[in-house]
This record gives C-alpha cells, sequence and structure tokens, in this order.
C-alpha cells in the first residue's frame, strides 16, 4: 500500500498528526508513506523513521505550485490518500485527483459547525471535552482497522546540535516555552519568574520563537540557573533538547506537541484553548473548569471573564510547582 499523508502546518498540529505514519505502518509494515507538508516543516517531518519520503511544498508558488504536485502524485499513483489538513489547497489539489485517479480519499472532518455551536452557544456535548489532537488524527483511519494509536515513546535518532555540545547538564534539567502564538495562551511571565523562584535546584532551558522577548524576563531572575535559548534554534534542535530534557513544561503550543509525541515527561499549562490536550500517559495536563473556558480554538479572541486571564491566573506557580513534584516522584 503506497500512503500520501498531506498536513501543511501548523507546528502543534504537525506533531500531533505525526504519529499517523508508526500507526499505519503497524497494521500494514510493507506499507510505503509519503508526506506532503510546507517547505519549512519539511525538515521536522523528516525526522520521522516511518515515513518515506517527504514532500516539500513552496507556498509561494500558488497555483503553479499545485499544478506542479498534482502531477507528481498522479505519477506516484497513491492507493491511498489521507487529506489531514482539511483546507482550502489541500481540496484544490484533490479535485482533479478525485475525477482522474482510482485513489482511495480520506478527510479529516473540522467539525465547522459543531466548533461554531460549541464555542458560540457553549454546546459541550459536541466534542471530546478535553479534546486531544493526536487522537482525532488517528480517528479518519478506522476504516483501514486502526483502532488506536501507540503509547510507546516515538523514537528519535539525531546527532547531538553543534548549538547544544556545550551544555552538560541538559538531562537533569527542565525545558521551559513561555511562548505561544497568541498572548491569550500564555502562563503570565511573573508566574514563570515565581516559579523559577521557588524551585532553586533546578537548571531551566528557556525555549521560544524569536519574537518571544519576554524570555528575557525569566532568565534574569536567575541568570545562574537558566539558559535563554529562545530564538536560537531551529525546530529540529528543539526536538533534540526537549527529548534529552527530563521535564517540558509548556503553554499549549508546539513544544508541548513535541513532548507529547516524543513520549516525554511534560506539563500543559492549559488555558482558554480547546484543541491541544497532550495523549499519552506521561503528559500531564492543567486546567480549570470554568463555565467560559474553552473559549476559542486557538486563543486568539478577547477573554470574556470578568478577571482577564483567570483559567490561567488560577494555575498558580504553587499549583503548577505541586504538579511537577508529582511527576518527578512518578519518574523516580
Amino acid at each position: 500500500m503506497k500512503v500520501l499523508i498531506i498536513r501543511f502546518s501548523s507546528m502543534g498540529d504537525i506533531f500531533q498528526c505525526l504519529e499517523v505514519p508508526r500507526s499505519i505502518k503497524l497494521k500494514y509494515p510493507q506499507a510505503e508513506i509519503h508526506w506532503l507538508t510546507k517547505t519549512e516543516f519539511s525538515d521536522i517531518v523528516k525526522t520521522n523513521n516511518f515515513i518515506d519520503k517527504v514532500w516539500s511544498f513552496n507556498r509561494n508558488k500558488g497555483l503553479d505550485g499545485l499544478m506542479y504536485y498534482f502531477k507528481i502524485i498522479k505519477n506516484e499513483k497513491y492507493d491511498l490518500i489521507y487529506d489531514a489538513h482539511n483546507n482550502l489547497r489541500s481540496n484544490l489539489l484533490k479535485l482533479p485527483l478525485r475525477l482522474l485517479t482510482k485513489t482511495k480519499f480520506i478527510t479529516r472532518s473540522k467539525n465547522r459547525i459543531r466548533r461554531f455551536l460549541f464555542f458560540k452557544f457553549k454546546r459541550r456535548n459536541l466534542l471530546p471535552v478535553p479534546f486531544r489532537g493526536m487522537e482525532s488524527f488517528l480517528e479518519p483511519l478506522k476504516g483501514l482497522g486502526i483502532r488506536q494509536q501507540s503509547f510507546e515513546a516515538h523514537p528519535l535518532d539525531l546527532p547531538v546540535p553543534k548549538s547544544l555540545e556545550k551544555y552538560s547538564n541538559i538531562d537533569q534539567s527542565y525545558c521551559i516555552a513561555p511562548g505561544a502564538s497568541f498572548k491569550l495562551k500564555r502562563w503570565p511571565v511573573d508566574y514563570w519568574q515565581k516559579y523559577v523562584l521557588n524551585n532553586p535546584d533546578i537548571t531551566f532551558y528557556i525555549i521560544g520563537g524569536p519574537l518571544d522577548t519576554f524570555c528575557k524576563d525569566i532568565f534574569s531572575v536567575a541568570p545562574d540557573r537558566c539558559v535563554n535559548l529562545a530564538g536560537k534554534l531551529t525546530w529540529v534542535e528543539t526536538m533534540w533538547l526537549i527529548n534529552q530534557s527530563k521535564l517540558l513544561i509548556a503553554n499549549d503550543t508546539g513544544a508541548l506537541h513535541i513532548a507529547d509525541f516524543l513520549g516525554k515527561h511534560c506539563l500543559g499549562l492549559m488555558g482558554p484553548s480547546a484543541f491541544g490536550y497532550p495523549s499519552r500517559p506521561k503528559s500531564k495536563a492543567l486546567s480549570k473548569d470554568l463555565s467560559c473556558q474553552p473559549c476559542s480554538k486557538d486563543g486568539r479572541h478577547n477573554c470574556s471573564n470578568k478577571v482577564y486571564q483567570k483559567c490561567l491566573q488560577d494555575l498558580t506557580p504553587e499549583v503548577v510547582t505541586f504538579s511537577t513534584n508529582a511527576i518527578e516522584e512518578e519518574m523516580a
């Protein structure tokens, strides 16, 4: 069986979907699996040793790019195309393929009407709560006999990045990811600062993107125990660092889904968003049971609570310390 998986972005969804190739090969060991993604994510997808070929899509090429990949996909003669993205781009790509090939198609539903009712009218029975993205990417494959994900740690065989060679204590340190695509999803900076100060025996590696300039404020409270790597690592280097670290603490963001994908111990600080809950047994999630929560798909909307960001404000540094201590006991 020759399979193409289409998932262009985003970072969190890429990692939640990366369990799919292993699940397919556990059921069909001889399957050949290809993946089509945006160029900026292709190096990440290539780290998955259950994927045989990665196609890099340059979104700047527009319709010309779609035509180029239409020809490639048509010539590859796939037995199955799994559209795990289901957006305008992937649907335009599939349309002529449906007409001109005998390929079987599976499309992951985005449940747009249910999502609208879920958020707008609080119809909480319409979607799973908590919603675990990794499981949602496997759900459409039940027709292939793929019933559930593997809970084993996902293998990752990468060399030590040159940028991290000088650090020798990563395996006894915590990674923290204070950033998130939208501010409403971010645990307050002063909470991060207090958490670092409340745990004086731990070294922290701070990860994030180049726009996460507030990470320097966390670093500043304990510069002897913090390493600020925000904006300094590629995503593949970040994968290696998380894989080597003792524990990751993160908002609902890409770093959390890296740890979950790899089967690492991690703690997710879950605020307004609905779809970022981790799946594996070593992955824990903290959240408050508020009537307004969750209030959005990804945290881009305004806070509706009279106490701004109450869902995260109530997750105090003391609560997080208690949770990480419990994880430490579990690891002992």
